[in-house]
């Protein structure tokens, strides 16, 4: 009997251990499945990025030039206005999609984390309404993070302007700061965090809810009201800056969002003041332009012409290698990172370097392209100008680059 007893309780252990194992790998599958849906939609995410920010760069230059060369009468003035305040608003859901698809180059910054949210209060309570009750709790002394700081800024605010709206405005919101330590799970390497939680008092999510929250234009609130890309960029920046996010929800009890950042040992630094804008010069000098966009590269031109480029266009790195091959001369190349034929605009800079290392290039791009973007952070000698730019920007950057010694 007591055998018999021994190989019962045995039997009870072993099921009890086969049915903790079985639940714990249920759960892998349903977080591996998750993170490639997750990247699956990314990639897509990314992708319309880089189209949409190539469309915004033909509206924005093809404006700009209207600007400077056309006079608008009161009417016509407010209607450019209207288109260009409408570019910007999509320059920022595209930069949205770029934090969710983690092509987006960040600068990163030795931040201490409750200080800088602390410089950005009188931003969030505006954000929340006078309906809304704000705290900020926990440790004041928190560790050290690497991260960018409009990013970081930018992800509590997301998640207070959707605890605001999760509330009907009415409510608390709380932002708690704590260092921890944390074993090795499915979300996080072992180590040190510091943990932002932002907690609510609103209407809550089921776990069918929950379990979409990070995803690209998905979202709960009425048409027009949401594009559903504050989350996902939310989601983005959290797993740029090697961070885990998790989201507590229940229905009728609130919401809390967790982010969890890794410490780093390095010391703060001040974030260095903006330069102020500069006037546009007027340039001199050939460029070759690369860019198999023909709207883009016409617009382009335009705008180079306009600041008194003489201007050469290629349709893709085979065709302006072969220019060059055959004894054009430039002062500039400006190239885009990605595009179609046998060759690659990264394989055209290092031709041009190997044959004519003083021939300065600029690359632009409607997204961070892992050609020269190296762990979020644009490679080391490389310009890189963002679609959609501006005439000034652009104007810049060709003027510094030409001036600045290869």
């Amino acid at each position: 009997k007591l055998a018999e007893a021994s190989l019962a309780e045995m039997a009870s252990t072993l099921e009890v251990q086969v049915a903790e194992r079985t639940a714990q790998l249920m759960k892998t599958q349903d977080d591996l499945r998750q993170s490639q849906k997750m990247e699956t939609v990314g990639n897509l995410a990314g992708g319309v990025a880089h189209d949409f920010n190539n469309i915004l760069q033909i509206v924005i230059g093809s404006i700009q030039l209207i600007r400077r060369n056309v006079e608008l009468d009161e009417t016509t003035r407010v209607r450019v206005d209207h288109v260009e305040e409408a570019v910007n608003r999509g320059a920022r859901m595209a930069s949205q999609l770029l934090g969710f698809s983690r092509r987006g180059a960040v600068q990163l910054d030795v931040l201490d984390p409750h200080f800088t949210i602390s410089q950005i209060v009188s931003l969030i309570a505006r954000a929340l309404g006078s309906g809304v009750e704000f705290r900020i709790t926990g440790e004041e002394d928190v560790w050290n993070v690497y991260v960018d700081r409009t990013n970081l800024e930018n992800a509590v605010l997301n998640l207070a302007i959707n605890s605001r709206d999760a509330m009907n405005g009415q409510g608390a919101f709380t932002l708690e700061f704590a260092n921890v330590t944390l074993a090795q799970t499915p979300d996080v390497e072992a180590g040190d965090y510091v943990r932002i939680r932002a907690t609510d008092t609103g209407s809550g999510m089921s776990p069918e809810i929950a379990a979409r929250i990070f995803e690209p234009f998905f979202t709960t609130k009425p048409l027009g009201k949401g594009t559903g890309l504050g989350l996902a960029m939310v989601h983005g920046f959290v797993a740029q800056s090697q961070g885990a996010i998790r989201v507590e929800s229940e229905v009728g009890k609130g919401t809390t969002f967790e982010i969890l950042l890794p410490r780093t040992l390095r010391e703060a630094f001040d974030k260095p003041e903006e330069a102020p804008a500069r006037a546009m010069k007027r340039g001199s000098g050939t460029i070759l332009l690369v860019e198999d966009d023909l709207g883009v590269r016409d617009t382009t031109a335009a705008m180079l012409l306009d600041l008194g480029y003489r201007v050469i266009t290629a349709r893709n790195a085979q065709d302006a290698f072969d220019r060059l091959s055959g004894g054009l001369k430039v002062d500039l190349v400006l190239t885009d990172v990605v595009m179609p034929g046998p060759l690659t605009s990264v394989e055209l800079v290092e031709r041009i370097g190997a044959t004519q290392p003083d021939l300065p290039v600029i690359y632009t791009s409607g997204y961070a392209e892992n050609l020269v973007v190296q762990n979020g952070q644009i490679a080391k000698g490389v310009e890189l100008i963002f679609k959609p730019y501006r005439q000034e920007e652009l104007a810049a950057r060709i003027e510094n680059r030409l001036a600045k010694p290869t």
